[in-house]
C-alpha cells in the first residue's frame, strides 16, 4: 500500500492568485453560456437550437462509447437518441454515421475524447448536408493551446465541462456560434442552497490541506519520510449507471455558481495547458511497451490540451485497482454504459460489443497540473515494474 496523488486537481492557494489567464480567451461576446456542468451545457445546447430553429426533428446521434451523462440531457431536451459506433482507437465509424442521416435527426453530438480525438472535416460536411446540427462535446478538455483559446472548431454548438481540468468542481458551458441562439436559451436559476453549502465546504477543505499535502509530498521527494499508507484498494464495484452517474434535471436549469466562477476565473491556464502536455510527454516516452498496456495515443497536436493519458489494458478489472495501490494515479471513463445502448438491433450488437470492450479495458493515467515531474517518473517506474513482474500476466 502507498500514498496516492489525486486522480484530479485539487484546490490550493497557489491557484487563487490573480489574475488568471481567463480574458486571454478571447471569448466572443454574447455566445458563450456558463451552465452548472457539462450536462447541463449539453441540455442548454439541444433547448436553444430547437428554440430558434423550431425544428420538429427528434432524433440526436450520440457515440455509442460515452458517460451516460451525455444521453440524459438529450432526453431530458425533449429528444430521442441513435446510437453510432467508433473503433478501438475512439475513431468514428463515419459509414455508420452517414447511414443513420436521415430527415429525422436533428443533431449529430461528436466527443472529443481525452482533448486529442476529432471527427474529419468531410463527415462534418455530410452531417451539415443533411440539414442536422453539429455538436462538439469538449467536456474532457475545453482548452486549446498555441495561442491558448476554447477548444472550438466550427460546431453549431460546442460544450464544457471545465471542472475536469480545473479544480472547481462543478461548471460547464456552451458555446454557440450564431449568438442569437444564445438569446433564447432557457432562463437559468440559482443552485440550491444545498449544493452550494456543499460545494464550498468541499473547496475549503481541499484549501486547508493543501499546505499538508505540499509538505509531505517535499518530505518524501527530500526521502525525510516514508510516503504515508493508504487503506488498500480494492476491485471497483461496477455500479448501474443511474447510480454511478445520477442525472439530476433540476442542475440542467441551474446556473454556474459563484464559487466554481472565481476558481475559474483566477485559473493559471496556460500553465494548465503546459503541465498537461509536460506530463502527456512523459508518460508517452518512459511507459515501455507491453502487450497488455496499449497507449490510444502517443503524440499530442500542437494545440491539445489532455486531459487524461488513456491506455487499453488487458483484464482491466483484475488489475487496475493493484496499479493504483502501488500509488499509481488513475481513472475510469466509459466503464458504465447507458442502459439504452443495451436495447439494439444487429447493427446496433456491433456498436455494442466495441462499446464494451472499450468499458471493460480503458485506463486512464493522471496527467493534471497539480502532478510534478518526479511524480511523474514515480508513475512511470511503478508501471513498467508493474508490468516486468512476473505477476503481471497473472494478475
Amino acid at each position: 500500500m502507498h500514498s496516492r496523488p489525486p486522480s484530479h486537481p485539487r484546490l490550493r492557494w497557489q491557484d487563487l492568485r490573480p489574475p488568471g489567464s481567463w480574458s486571454h480567451l478571447h471569448v466572443p461576446a454574447g455566445r458563450l453560456l456558463p451552465t452548472y456542468n457539462g450536462r447541463a451545457a449539453l441540455y442548454q445546447a439541444l433547448q436553444a437550437l430547437q428554440r430558434h430553429s423550431g425544428t420538429r426533428r427528434r432524433i440526436v446521434l450520440v457515440p455509442a462509447f460515452h458517460c451516460p451523462t451525455v444521453v440524459d440531457p438529450v432526453i431530458d431536451a425533449g429528444f430521442e437518441v441513435r446510437f453510432y459506433g467508433l473503433n478501438e482507437r475512439l475513431e468514428v465509424d463515419e459509414s455508420d454515421v452517414r447511414d443513420q442521416l436521415d430527415s429525422a435527426v436533428a443533431a449529430v453530438i461528436f466527443i472529443r475524447y481525452f482533448g486529442i480525438s476529432r471527427s474529419s472535416l468531410a463527415l462534418r460536411q455530410d452531417v451539415r448536408a443533411g440539414g442536422a446540427w453539429i455538436i462538439d462535446d469538449c467536456s474532457h478538455s475545453f482548452l486549446q493551446g498555441n495561442p491558448l483559446r476554447l477548444a472550438y472548431e466550427d460546431a453549431d454548438a460546442t460544450t464544457y465541462s471545465f471542472w475536469k481540468l480545473l479544480p472547481s468542481m462543478t461548471g460547464g458551458g456552451v458555446l454557440f456560434a450564431d449568438a442569437a441562439v444564445r438569446g433564447v436559451a432557457e432562463s437559468q436559476t440559482a443552485p440550491s442552497r444545498r449544493s452550494s453549502l456543499q460545494l464550498a465546504r468541499t473547496l475549503l477543505v481541499q484549501l486547508l490541506d493543501a499546505p499538508r499535502e505540499a509538505a509531505r509530498k517535499m518530505l518524501v521527494q527530500l526521502h525525510l519520510r516514508t510516503p504515508p499508507t493508504s487503506e488498500p484498494a480494492q476491485p471497483v464495484v461496477r455500479r448501474p449507471a443511474s447510480e454511478a452517474y445520477p442525472y439530476t434535471p433540476e442542475e440542467s436549469r441551474w446556473r454556474m455558481p459563484y464559487l466554481a466562477r472565481a476558481v475559474i476565473r483566477v485559473a493559471d491556464l496556460e500553465s494548465i495547458v503546459a503541465v498537461r502536455r509536460r506530463n502527456f510527454a512523459m508518460l508517452a516516452e518512459g511507459l515501455m511497451p507491453h502487450p497488455e498496456l496499449e497507449p490510444l495515443w502517443r503524440t499530442l497536436d500542437e494545440h491539445a490540451c489532455p486531459w487524461g493519458f488513456p491506455v487499453r489494458l488487458t483484464r482491466r478489472q483484475e488489475r487496475d485497482y493493484l496499479i493504483r495501490d502501488r500509488g499509481v494515479p488513475v481513472f475510469s471513463f466509459g466503464e458504465v454504459l447507458h442502459p439504452r445502448l443495451f436495447e439494439t438491433t444487429a447493427a446496433g450488437a456491433r456498436r455494442l460489443e466495441a462499446s464494451r470492450y472499450l468499458a471493460e479495458s480503458l485506463l486512464v493515467l493522471s496527467v493534471h497540473q497539480g502532478l510534478s515531474a518526479v511524480q511523474m517518473q514515480r508513475t512511470v517506474r511503478i508501471v513498467n515494474e508493474f508490468f516486468a513482474a512476473p505477476r503481471a500476466a497473472t494478475g
